[in-house]
C-alpha cells in the first residue's frame, strides 16, 4: 500500500489493548502520528509505538461523552495538528440475550459503540473538511452478518456502526473524506477472553471458516492500512469483512 501524504495524524479509540493496539501500532509504523485513546491505561500501546520508532501520545478519555471527546480532540490537535485519520474501534462486548440484558447495559453498549463513533467523527470531520482529505474507519464485527445468540446489545451496535459509516460516507464525499468499515471475525483479545468468547473461537475457525486459524489483530490492521492508503482513494461506504471466510457477504 502507498500513501503520498507525509502528514498523517490518526486517532484510534479503544487502543489500550487488543485489536485497537494493533491498529494504532500499524498506523504508527506506517508513518502516522497517533493519538492512542482508551478509558483506562494507554501506556503500553504508546510504549510499543515509541519503541518501534513511531510518534504517539496517550489520551485517557471516555468517548461516549462529549466532554471525553472534546478532551481527545484538544489533546490530539495540540500534539500533532489536524487529525485526518479516525479509527472508531472503542467497543463493549457483553454477553446477554433479550431476557437477560438490562436497560442500563443496553444503553452502555450503544453509548460506547455507536454514540462514541458519532461523537468522535463529528469532532474531527471539520478539520478534515478544511484539509479536503480524510479517512474514517469503523471497526465492526462479522457477527452482524452471522449473529449468535446471547450478544443482542453488541450485535445491534455493530450493525449500527456499519449503517453509520454508510450514511456518513454520503455526506463526507464532497469534502474528500472516505468512510469505510471493517467487520472483524473471531480474534482473541483480552476483551473476548474476559467475556468468555475466546475459548469458542478455535472451534468456530475449524468448523465455519475457509481459513482454519483464528484471526489476529494484525489481520484487521492490514485492512486498515489499505483503507487509509492511496490505493483505497476511490472506495467509500464499504464494509471489508476480515474473518477467514466465515461470512460470505
Amino acid at each position: 500500500m502507498t500513501n503520498t501524504r507525509n502528514d498523517l495524524v490518526a486517532v484510534v479509540t479503544g487502543a489500550g489493548r487488543g485489536i485497537g493496539q494493533d491498529l494504532a501500532l500499524r498506523l504508527a509504523v506506517d508513518g502516522a502520528s497517533v493519538a492512542v485513546n482508551d478509558r483506562t491505561d494507554v501506556g503500553e500501546t504508546v510504549d510499543l509505538i515509541e519503541k518501534a520508532g513511531g510518534r504517539a501520545i496517550g489520551v485517557v478519555a471516555d468517548v461516549s461523552t462529549e466532554d471525553g471527546v472534546e478532551l481527545l480532540r484538544a489533546k490530539s490537535t495540540e500534539a500533532f495538528g489536524t487529525v485526518n485519520v479516525v479509527v472508531n474501534n472503542a467497543g463493549l462486548m457483553p454477553g446477554a440475550g433479550i431476557l437477560d440484558v438490562t436497560v442500563e447495559e443496553w444503553d452502555r453498549v450503544q453509548a460506547t459503540n455507536v454514540r462514541g463513533s458519532f461523537l468522535v467523527s463529528r469532532a474531527f470531520v471539520p478539520g478534515m473538511k478544511e484539509q479536503g482529505w480524510g479517512r474514517i474507519v469503523e471497526i465492526s464485527s462479522t457477527s452482524f452478518f452471522m449473529p449468535m445468540a446471547g450478544m443482542l446489545a453488541y450485535i445491534t451496535s455493530k450493525g449500527a456502526m456499519i449503517a453509520f459509516g454508510r450514511a456518513l460516507s454520503a455526506e463526507a464525499g464532497d469534502w474528500g473524506i472516505t468512510v469505510n468499515t471493517i467487520a472483524s471475525g473471531a480474534v482473541v483479545t483480552p476483551g473476548t477472553q474476559e467475556e468468555g468468547w475466546a475459548d469458542r473461537f478455535p472451534g468456530i475457525a475449524a468448523s465455519a471458516q475457509a481459513l482454519k486459524r483464528v484471526g489476529r489483530g494484525s489481520d484487521v490492521a492490514g485492512a486498515l492500512a489499505f483503507l487509509v492508503s492511496d490505493d483505497a482513494s476511490h472506495m467509500t461506504g464499504q464494509t471489508l469483512v476480515v474473518d477467514g471466510g466465515m461470512a460470505h457477504v
